[in-house]
């Protein structure tokens, strides 16, 4: 049988679903955050990637254009599992040679996906696989939603460009907020302010935490790996990057259930 990594979001789902491939007699290991991804395949080696479509699809996706983006793993095999119909109609589009089942058949579909090696497999791109949105859309700015920033420099209600009709952004707001955007120049302000962004969130709400990249003038003392770290800690996991302007990159995390 293969090795099959497991990438799901939610943990007891993904030990449920584990279990039915351990039956099948499969060697399975378990991936909960896109940002483990490249140390856990360099880990495990797996043989093929089972990818839920469930609940953070998005996540899912994003994952996959990593996989496909590396070259010891793109000719592996991806399964796709779940999903709603036009999420899974978006995920055909991005990969067509990906497998797609729902799980009652993936101990069906499975095999002859593990039979075949990608030849020419497709790469979508990682930081923007949908060209044509514009920032607030991708950050979640959208009409009947309400975004609260904090910390946001002078200049980003203009780098953030017109907003959809019916979408609302407040600086400093108070809660309930459907998504937050947390900008931190240094390790200090993000643990100063993690907290009381995430008390302004909704439930489900999606927090957005922005950091000056490496190559802007800035000094800084945070990154990626900082921030993945600070988060995971809190049961905050990161699903999608986003690059806002020269200076700032965004991640966006949401509470693992």
């Amino acid at each position: 049988m293969a090795r099959i990594l497991l990438i799901h979001w939610n943990a007891a789902e993904a030990e449920e679903h584990a279990a039915a491939l351990l039956r099948l007699g499969h060697e399975v290991g378990i991936l909960h955050t896109a940002g483990e991804t490249l140390r856990r395949v360099k880990e495990f080696a797996p043989e093929a990637f089972v990818i839920s479509l469930d609940r953070m699809p998005s996540y899912g996706r994003a994952v996959a254009a990593l996989v496909r983006n590396r070259k010891a793993s793109r000719h592996l095999p991806i399964v796709f599992a779940g999903g709603e119909p036009g999420k899974v109609a978006l995920a055909k589009q991005e990969l067509p040679d990906a497998v797609f089942t729902s799980w009652q058949g993936l101990a069906k579909a499975l095999p002859g996906a593990l039979k075949q090696r990608v030849a020419e497999p497709v790469q979508p791109a990682m930081m923007a696989r949908n060209p044509t949105r514009t920032l607030a859309e991708r950050l979640g700015v959208v009409a009947g939603k309400r975004t609260i920033t904090m910390n946001a420099p002078e200049s980003f209600e203009r780098t953030l460009g017109a907003l959809p009709e019916g979408a609302e952004v407040e600086e400093n707001g108070r809660g309930p907020a459907d998504v937050a955007i947390l900008f931190c120049e240094s390790e200090a302000e993000l643990a100063r302010d993690f907290a009381s962004a995430v008390r302004r969130l909704a439930p489900r709400g999606r927090l957005w935490i922005a950091w000056p990249k490496k190559t802007a003038k800035a000094r800084s003392d945070i990154d990626m790996n900082v921030l993945r770290a600070y988060a995971l800690a809190r049961d905050w996991v990161d699903y999608k990057v986003c690059a806002i302007d020269g200076k700032w990159s965004g991640c966006v995390f949401a509470k693992r259930r």
